[in-house]
């Protein structure tokens, strides 16, 4: 009896134990969530207390930055930037990774605050303006796009809930969507997939445009649009940022520079710095950093081939 007794409760003490490893397993984990949700509740924006107030922006509008430093801890992430984007023009970042693009457009787009130096809006500074009403008017596209397994239309709704059929529609024809979806039977209402699944590169990322642009954004941000993408996919996009010109301030930050060849004007960056500026015809005859780094690509394409 004791021995049958112990043999029906060994895999009850394996099942009690194995919970145990699995607790003390996923503790660390748990701590870290909880930590990262407390300093989101601690730091977020409650609008329904307190609701942007809106901006008074002529369009397009102009982007300037004077003597910008961010630093973490001792490291300069960004020392001394000045750069002066145009309204209406599209201006491209450029450099190599670890050079400041992504601090820089974070700090254009509001979500931190240089620890020096003024970013103005229309000649506004952005320390008397109201940062969530400011970020409510730029239209994002990241380089990995993310769609959900839902509609056309409710991926492009995602970032205006409230935006109707029509504002959908609108911003799709803007994006160079709308003769795709055209051809779909089920147009608007056609479900993508998980992550886009059902749809080519170059489809998902118009569609990550046209939800960009269904806000009505003052300035659009492009933070390496074409990096995915074939050489035809990434042209069809250069089309649909091409017809933006003028309506749209548009910035490009971008690792593969045949995508800021149509640009207006280019910032070069590195180790935190602007170290070059100009037009795509002046930077590529140069022999400073944009030739060194446009020879590099073309000699790995090369390769590549």
């Amino acid at each position: 009896m004791i021995v049958a007794l112990i043999g029906r409760l060994l895999p009850r003490l394996a099942q009690i134990q194995q919970f145990n490893s699995m607790v003390i397993l996923g503790a660390p984990a748990y701590t870290l969530l909880r930590d990262v949700h407390d300093n989101f509740i601690s730091h977020r924006e409650v609008k329904a207390i307190m609701p942007p107030r809106p901006l008074d922006l002529a369009l397009p509008v102009s982007v300037d930055g004077r003597d910008l430093v961010m630093r973490y801890g001792d490291s300069a992430v960004l020392n001394r930037v000045t750069f002066a984007i145009p309204a209406g023009k599209v201006v491209g970042f450029v450099g190599r990774s670890g050079a400041g693009k992504s601090t820089l457009i974070d700090s254009i787009i509001g979500l931190v605050q240089p620890g020096e130096g003024d970013i103005a809006i229309s000649g506004k500074s952005m320390r008397d303006i109201d940062l969530a009403a400011w970020r409510e008017r730029v239209g994002y596209v990241s380089q990995d796009t993310f769609l959900f397994h839902d509609t056309i239309a409710n991926n492009i709704r995602w970032s205006a809930p409230g935006a109707t059929m029509e504002a959908v529609e609108a911003a799709a024809r803007r994006a160079g969507l709308a003769p795709f979806v055209a051809t779909l039977p089920r147009r608007y209402d056609t479900i993508v997939g998980d992550r886009g699944v059902k749809l080519s590169g170059g489809q998902r990322q118009r569609i990550s445009l046209a939800r960009a642009l269904v806000r009505e954004p003052v300035l659009l941000v492009l933070d390496e649009p074409t990096s995915a993408l074939d050489s035809i996919s990434e042209q069809e996009v250069m089309n649909v940022i091409n017809e933006l010109r003028g309506k749209i301030t548009i910035i490009i930050v971008a690792h593969r520079l045949s995508t800021v060849r149509e640009t207006d004007f280019i910032y070069v960056m590195e180790d935190g710095r602007i170290v070059e500026q100009g037009p795509w015809s002046e930077l590529s005859e140069g022999k400073a950093v944009f030739h060194r780094l446009l020879q590099s690509q073309m000699l790995g394409e090369r390769i590549g081939q």
